[in-house]
């Protein structure tokens, strides 16, 4: 009866809390989630659910919005609801470096299910036919399967949850995938029950570019030198003077033979 309690109370506050921005479609889960920098980046989006699990909202809690107004989850839904996948086309441009975004899970099976937890969440990059999960903690620890409520905690703000990981940042080395197209896919699921939701809250997604460093300047070519031409100058002085030495000197042996 307690848990059946609790639930309603649940209901009604994510029908109060969240419905005004419930039943996104891609569009509005990409723009509430991506950069404006990097939107230009998403080719297409793809959601895979029931409408209801697909929620952007613009009331701040728990850190969120960590960029923009606007934050956005994925969740499990009701109890005829399992599963929900958000997945963004991306091109990775040359001088990619790194693909970041700010998370948060969340889930009603805290605290007295805890026992119990297995919803799972992931985050993959497929590029053709390979996959790879990039959702970790730190310390490197992969988060995939729950079952670490030394994670959780009580919300201090009201989100519709009973129990909240910190806010928590991804960054992924992406440059080598520059110059393709990858798929980016968020992925949430029920495990053992449906009647129990769990949550991925997303916000901030980025892709860091390394602009290139501009080429050096090429260093001007030295003007070309002019020729120069040196002209002698012209005088007449020097031939009159040795045809004057010439008759001196002779006049000189004239006059020495006369003695």
């Amino acid at each position: 009866m307690r848990k059946i309690l609790k639930l309603l109370i649940m209901s009604l506050i994510m029908l109060f809390v969240l419905s005004p921005c419930a039943a996104a479609t891609g569009d509005e889960m990409t723009n509430a989630v991506v950069t404006p920098t990097t939107l230009d980046l998403v080719n297409s989006n793809t959601i895979v659910g029931g409408d209801d699990q697909f929620v952007v909202i613009d009331t701040p809690a728990m850190g969120f919005p960590t960029e923009g107004t606007y934050y956005a989850n994925i969740n499990t839904g009701d109890s005829n609801e399992d599963a929900a996948n958000f997945t963004l086309n991306l091109t990775i441009p040359a001088g990619a470096q790194t693909l970041s975004f700010d998370w948060m899970f969340a889930s009603n099976e805290y605290p007295d299910e805890g026992p119990e937890y297995n919803d799972t969440v992931l985050v993959e990059i497929i590029s053709g036919d390979s996959s790879q999960n990039i959702l970790f903690l730190p310390g490197n620890i992969l988060v995939c399967v729950g079952n670490a409520w030394s994670l959780f905690s009580a919300p201090t703000d009201n989100i519709g949850y009973t129990g909240v990981t910190q806010m928590y940042t991804t960054n992924f080395d992406i440059s080598s995938f520059a110059g393709s197209n990858i798929l980016l896919s968020f992925s949430i699921e029920d495990v053992l029950d449906t009647s129990v939701d769990s949550a991925f809250f997303i916000d901030n997604l980025h892709i860091e570019i390394e602009e290139p460093e501009p080429e050096p300047e090429p260093e001007p070519e030295p003007e070309p030198l002019e020729a120069v031409t040196v002209s002698m100058q012209e005088t007449g002085a020097p031939l009159a003077y040795l045809v004057l030495a010439v008759l001196l000197m002779l006049g000189g042996l004239v006059m020495h033979k006369r003695k």
